[in-house]
């Protein structure tokens, strides 16, 4: 339902004993190299790589590597690559070896890789141990690897912020990073999630908005520019009042975001993910079946549709092109094609 133009100030709604979950890394990702696609998995201590074409999977190369280890599409020097994040090292797979070669170390245990946009051979990290409900001593790192692997502080986020996830946002003109972070503030005086918004530029932030709430309590969120306009929204996983979950929609607006769409609760609704302007839901219904919901755009609304085919959890899944989802589960690799939905723009 439409819920008309809300701006955000401070929600006074407590919520004492909320469970925050830290939300997982996809363990797929898709990216191009020498003109061919590849797909690599993470499926517990081992990575497999496969070629994609015309929808098929050619098996490449299966390489042992740690449980917790994070995959990313990132840069090297000479195109896209394969970034491979264990423990403290990042590494990037090499097609021509097909080897995993080093790039350098950060100072803690690694536990989400944000490679830069805009094909840089650089990334932002979040370090630490992981922690309930969210990491400790988590400290960001802008890493640099254009020419030899440098890592610094992002000074201005500290880790009393006790940030637990990372996300890049846009405003025209403007490169922004999100934080979540679990801290008390002036406004909720108890630990609980806030969303922080800063510009972004050569490793050097500046705050935009730092979010003690969202208009409801929030599990889970994603960036992305899902108008195609360069003004990168915000929609969030939010805790309903009934105590259920549901979805919320935001634009950016001055110094923070305006709330434009929002649902009550969506029975079975339990996590959320993106891959550029496409946002995905994932679920389960009565009896435990896994659903998968596309949210789109209609106008100056929004709707869901159902997927007909889910996996087993959004983790396992990435976007492999325009029409089709790709992941591992089962032991094999799998397509799964996306609804046709005409999507429009505000005002149309």
């Amino acid at each position: 339902m439409r819920a008309g133009f809300h701006v955000l100030l401070v929600s006074m709604m407590l919520l004492f004993g909320l469970q925050v979950f830290v939300a997982g890394a996809s363990h797929v990702v898709v990216w191009q190299e020498h003109d061919i696609t590849l797909i690599a998995a993470h499926d517990s201590d081992m990575l497999r790589l496969a070629s994609v074409k015309d929808g098929a999977f050619t098996d490449l190369i299966t390489l042992p590597v740690a449980k917790d280890s994070l995959v990313k599409a990132g840069s090297f020097f000479d195109g896209a690559a394969l970034l491979v994040a264990q423990g403290k090292q990042l590494f990037r797979f090499d097609l021509t070896s097909n080897t995993l070669l080093k790039i350098g170390d950060f100072p803690a245990p690694i536990l989400q890789l944000l490679p830069a946009r805009g094909g840089k051979a650089a990334a932002v990290a979040l370090t630490g141990d992981p922690g309930t409900p969210v990491p400790v001593n988590g400290v960001l790192y802008q890493a640099n690897w254009e020419h030899e692997f440098t890592c610094a502080v992002v000074v201005d986020i500290p880790a009393a912020y006790r940030p637990w996830k990372l996300w890049w946002a846009a405003v025209p003109g403007e490169e922004r990073l999100a934080v979540a972070t679990y801290k008390s503030t002036a406004f909720a005086n108890f630990a609980h999630n806030c969303m922080f918004l800063y510009a972004w530029k050569n490793g050097v932030v500046e705050k935009r908005w730092l979010g003690s709430r969202l208009s409801r309590p929030y599990l889970d969120v994603v960036h992305c520019d899902q108008r195609m306009d360069g003004n990168w929204c915000m929609v969030a996983l939010e805790v309903t009042a009934d105590g259920g979950n549901g979805l919320s929609c935001y634009t950016p607006a001055q110094f923070g975001y305006v709330r434009d769409w929002t649902t009550e609760s969506v029975a079975g609704m339990v996590a959320i993910t993106a891959f550029d302007s496409l946002v995905l839901l994932f679920g389960h219904d009565t009896t435990g079946k896994a659903l998968a919901w596309r949210l789109n755009i209609d106008g100056d609304n929004y709707h869901l549709t159902t997927l007909a085919e889910a996996p087993p959890s959004l983790d396992e899944l990435t976007r492999l092109d325009d029409t089709h989802l790709a992941g591992w589960w089962t032991g094999g690799w799998h397509s799964i094609s996306l609804p046709d939905v005409v999507e429009k723009k505000k005002g149309d």
